[in-house]
C-alpha cells in the first residue's frame, strides 16, 4: 500500500506522496512528512492544513504538539513549561526553534534562548547530571556563536563532563577541538590555568608522560615565550618524575622520545638529579652541562685520584678524556698528568725527552696557577655514596707537584744515562 507513496518520494513530490499517505490512512505519516518538508509560512498553517484534511482526530498529542513547535507557536509551549507539564527539555526545545527559524543564525537563537530562560519561559541548559550549571554542550554552543567572552576555562575543565573521574582525555580533545575551532588568545593566562590544570590532574594519576605531551600541545598564535615557559615545565616533569628501572618509566620514556619527540638530554638531567654517586653525577651530566660536571668532578673526586687504584684511574680517565681541552680545568691537567707519566713507564722514548720536558714544565705551571687561583668548592652538592677518603683540592694540587717533582728526576736521570743534554 505504501509502494505509490515511496515512489512520489524518492521523485521529490513531497505533496503528492502526503496525499497518498492520507487516503490510506497513514495521518502521522503524512503529518510528519508533511511538516519536516514545510518551510516558511507553510510552518505556520501545518496545524490548519492537518485539521482540514481530517486526520486531526488520529493525530497524537506529541505530534500535534510537534506541529505547533515547528511551527513558530513557542508561546505553547512556553506556557506548559511554566505549568510544569512541559516535558521537554532544553536541547529538544532548542532544536524545535532551530527548526521552525531556519532562517536565523545561531548567535541569533542562542542569544534569544539565553534571554528567555532568564524569563523563565525555557528549561536551564543543565547537564544530564542535574548539576546547577549550563552544560558543556550549551557553553559550546555560546561560544561558536560568540554570544558571551567565553573563555576556555569556562567551557572546559580536567573532570568537566565525564562520569569517569580518572579520565581526562575526553576533556582534553574536547578543550583542544574548541581552542583550534574559535579563535581564543593562545598566550592568555586561561588557556595556560586549563593546559597547567589538566597537567595537574594527570600527575597526581601518576601519568607524567601525558602531562608533558598535554604541555607541549599550544594553540594557535601563542607567544615564543609563553611556548619556552610550557617547554621548560614540562621538562621540569621530566626531570622530577622519571625513574630509570621502572618499566612505566621506561615506556613512558619510549613513548616521548619516539612519539612525541621530547630531548633525551632531559632523562639524562633527571638521572643527573637522582645520582647516588660522584661518578654516576659526572657521567650524565657531562651530556648537558659540561661546566657543572666538571665542577663536580674537580672538588669531589679528582682530590682521591693519586689513592685510586690502576683500573679506577684508567675507568676515569676514559671518563674525563673529552675535559682534557677545557680551558683552566684540573680534569684536563690531571689527564695529561697521567698521560706523561704512562709515557715515561712504558715508552722512555730518550729522542722525545725535550718534549716531555716540555709538558712537565707546562703542569708545573698550571698546578701552580691553579693553586693560587682556587675557589670556594660546590658545598650544595651531597651524595649518598661518598669516597671513604676525602683529600681537598688543594692538597692534591700540592701531591701532583711533589709528584711531578719525582718526573722532573726521572726525565734528568734518563738524559744523564743516553748522554744527552736537557734543553730546561
Amino acid at each position: 500500500a505504501l509502494l505509490p507513496f515511496f515512489s512520489a518520494l524518492s521523485g521529490s513530490d513531497v505533496e503528492r506522496a502526503c496525499c497518498i499517505a492520507a487516503d490510506a490512512g497513514y495521518h502521522e505519516l503524512s503529518a510528519v512528512i508533511a511538516t519536516m518538508s514545510a518551510i516558511g509560512a507553510e510552518k505556520d498553517d501545518l496545524a490548519k492544513m492537518i485539521a482540514e484534511s481530517g486526520a486531526m482526530p488520529s493525530i497524537s498529542s506529541e505530534l500535534d504538539r510537534l506541529t505547533k513547535a515547528i511551527g513558530g507557536k513557542n508561546i505553547f509551549e512556553d506556557g506548559r513549561y511554566r505549568d510544569g507539564s512541559s516535558g521537554l527539555d532544553w536541547r529538544k526545545r532548542l532544536a524545535l526553534r532551530a527548526l521552525s527559524s531556519s532562517d536565523d543564525h545561531i548567535s541569533q537563537l542562542v542569544n534569544d534562548y539565553v534571554n528567555d530562560v532568564k524569563k523563565g519561559t525555557v528549561p536551564a541548559p543543565t547537564p544530564y547530571n542535574g548539576c546547577n550549571c549550563d552544560s558543556v554542550q550549551f557553553k559550546v554552543l555560546r561560544a561558536f556563536s560568540s554570544v558571551d567572552s567565553l573563555k576556555l576555562s569556562d567551557i572546559v575543565q580536567p573532570k568537566g563532563f565525564t562520569t569517569f573521574q580518572n579520565d581526562s582525555s575526553l576533556s582534553f580533545h574536547l578543550a583542544a577541538a574548541i581552542g583550534g575551532a574559535i579563535p581564543f588568545d593562545g598566550a592568555s593566562e586561561d588557556v595556560e590555568k586549563v593546559c597547567t590544570s589538566f597537567a595537574a590532574q594527570l600527575l597526581c594519576e601518576e601519568e607524567f608522560a601525558w602531562a608533558v605531551f598535554v604541555l607541549l600541545c599550544v594553540l594557535p598564535g601563542t607567544t615564543p615565550d609563553v611556548c619556552r615557559r610550557r617547554i621548560d615545565s614540562a621538562k621540569s616533569i621530566v626531570v622530577r618524575h622519571y625513574n630509570q628501572g621502572d618499566e612505566g618509566s621506561e615506556n613512558s620514556r619510549k613513548f616521548l622520545e619516539e612519539e612525541i619527540g621530547v630531548p633525551t638530554l632531559w632523562f639524562e638531567e633527571a638521572l643527573s638529579n637522582q645520582a647516588l654517586t660522584v661518578v654516576d653525577y659526572v657521567s650524565h651530566t657531562l651530556k648537558f652541562d659540561p661546566e657543572a660536571a666538571l665542577r663536580v668532578l674537580e672538588y669531589k673526586y679528582l682530590p682521591n685520584v693519586f689513592f685510586l687504584s690502576r683500573g679506577q684511574i684508567e675507568e676515569l680517565m676514559g671518563t674525563i678524556e673529552g675535559m682534557a681541552n677545557a680551558r683552566n680545568s684540573v680534569a684536563a691537567g690531571v689527564v695529561r698528568f697521567f698521560k706523561l707519566d704512562e709515557k715515561l713507564r712504558l715508552d722512555p722514548d730518550v729522542s722525545k725527552l725535550d718534549k716531555l720536558l716540555q709538558e712537565h714544565n707546562y703542569l708545573v705551571d698550571f698546578f701552580k696557577s691553579r693553586l693560587s687561583t682556587i675557589g670556594s668548592p660546590p658545598g650544595h652538592y651531597r651524595f649518598y655514596e661518598e669516597n671513604e677518603m676525602r683529600v681537598s683540592l688543594p692538597s692534591m694540587l700540592r701531591e701532583a707537584l711533589s709528584k711531578l717533582s719525582e718526573i722532573r728526576l726521572q726525565l734528568a736521570a734518563l738524559a744523564h744515562d743516553a748522554n744527552v743534554e736537557l734543553k730546561s
